[in-house]
């Protein structure tokens, strides 16, 4: 309604959406647990190059088995996000089920991987870069007014931090 520019009744989509939440919820723990899934093999694949190359017979093993395995997880992990990224809004903004979503979704980002992952992976980048920025204002502002006062000056960052952060949480 809003976008083709009718009117909406609060009442109406505040009620649908409650309704909708048990089956976001649902479609929630079931991409936890496909993402939580992912790991499993990456484990046998990792624990199986560990065993068959020797690495932990000359001390290596621990360090780099843990580098393979974050890495492998990684890569699998986002591969699932990427590729189920479309799933809570199509379950809100349509009738289907929780499972047909993640199927919608799943069709609906099929050859796009690699230009979703561009995508999310920038503007992931331009968030922490804003984040960062508002703490390094919020510091720098608070420790010109807090005068040398610890308390205030922690009060005057976090309330900075959290005033600049709402105006870039809408990006």
């Amino acid at each position: 309604a809003l976008a083709s520019g009718r009117p909406t009744a609060t009442r109406t989509e505040l009620a649908r959406g409650l309704r909708r939440m048990p089956g976001l919820l649902l479609v929630a723990l079931l991409m936890v647990l496909a993402i939580t899934a992912s790991l499993f093999p990456i484990l046998f694949v990792v624990g199986a190059v560990g065993v068959s190359v020797g690495i932990t017979r000359n001390g290596l093993g621990g360090p780099l088995v843990g580098v393979l395995l974050v890495i492998g997880y990684v890569a699998a992990a986002s591969w699932a996000v990427i590729r189920w990224v479309c799933t809570g809004p199509t379950y809100l903004l349509s009738e289907r089920g929780p499972i047909e979503s993640m199927v919608h979704s799943w069709r609906l980002t099929q050859g796009n991987f690699w230009r979703l992952s561009a995508i999310y992976g920038v503007a992931l980048i331009l968030i922490v870069v804003f984040y960062v920025f508002a703490g390094v204002v919020g510091t720098v502002v608070a420790l010109l007014l807090g005068r040398g006062d610890v308390t205030i000056v922690m009060a005057l960052s976090q309330a900075l931090v959290a005033l600049l952060a709402a105006l870039f949480t809408p990006f």
